[in-house]
């Protein structure tokens, strides 16, 4: 993601202090839900907590359920107060370039 944030976001670096990146972990090794622990392991593991702007959470229930598997794997842009600005669930495919990437450096004052 970092990668694609720097070549579709007008200038923007991926590290960025204004930029968050939540990863939300859904299952533990054994497909259950995962814990806080489950969380902090997998971002040592990926070398995600050395990293300021990388936060990896612990999934519930609902994420689990049929309704939650419909946008996942998704990515959501929201903006520094909170609102949605973009969603490009696994259905939407081209958007998250089209659409959620651009608007990354629009939302931060990036030059076009």
């Amino acid at each position: 993601m970092e990668e694609y944030v720097a070549d579709c976001s007008g200038g923007i670096k991926p590290d960025d202090s204004r930029l968050a990146y939540v990863k939300i972990l859904l299952y533990d090794m054994q497909m259950k839900v995962p814990t806080g622990g489950d969380a902090k392991a997998w971002a040592n593991h990926f070398k995600l907590d050395r990293k300021k702007n990388r936060v990896v959470l612990a999934g519930d229930e609902w994420l689990q359920q049929k309704v939650g598997q419909a946008f996942i794997p998704g990515f959501w842009l929201i903006d520094k107060d909170g609102r949605l600005a973009v969603e490009c669930p696994k259905s939407a495919g081209a958007e998250l370039y089209t659409k959620l990437l651009p608007k990354v450096g629009g939302l931060l004052g990036a030059k076009k």
